[in-house]
């Protein structure tokens, strides 16, 4: 499995707070992929919700005005196995408005490794 380090392309203890982190503090952050350019933000992540025994795929954007993760610039899905929550990161890649083609393969493949790797308990 890959070094979550390694995988996570965006900073959560820094672009995670935010009312939806607040109301969600107890999402893990399993994976996830960002493109920071000047005044404008991308980001695609998985996270693994405990409570839920599910997965929640994100995507928030904006320009400097908001902030990563604010609920106007934020659209969750909620994924019941890891195929599901590739499939959702890689539709939002794929919608990401002009930045997935410049999501690096490399990352995106690791990011899809360690959730299809991610062992979640969903026996709660």
């Amino acid at each position: 499995m890959s070094d979550l380090l390694d995988v996570i392309a965006w900073t959560p203890e820094l672009e995670w707070h935010s009312n939806l982190s607040t109301r969600y503090h107890y999402w893990e952050p399993i994976a996830g992929l960002a493109q920071d350019r000047s005044y404008e933000f991308d980001i695609v992540a998985v996270f693994w919700d405990p409570l839920g025994g599910c997965y929640q795929v994100g995507h928030t954007s904006g320009c400097s005005c908001p902030s990563p993760w604010d609920e106007g610039q934020t659209e969750i899905k909620t994924a019941r196995t890891p195929r599901e929550a590739i499939t959702y990161l890689t539709e939002f890649i794929d919608n990401a408005n002009g930045y997935g083609e410049a999501y690096s393969a490399a990352k995106f493949l690791n990011a899809v490794d360690t959730i299809r790797n991610h062992k979640g308990d969903t026996n709660d």
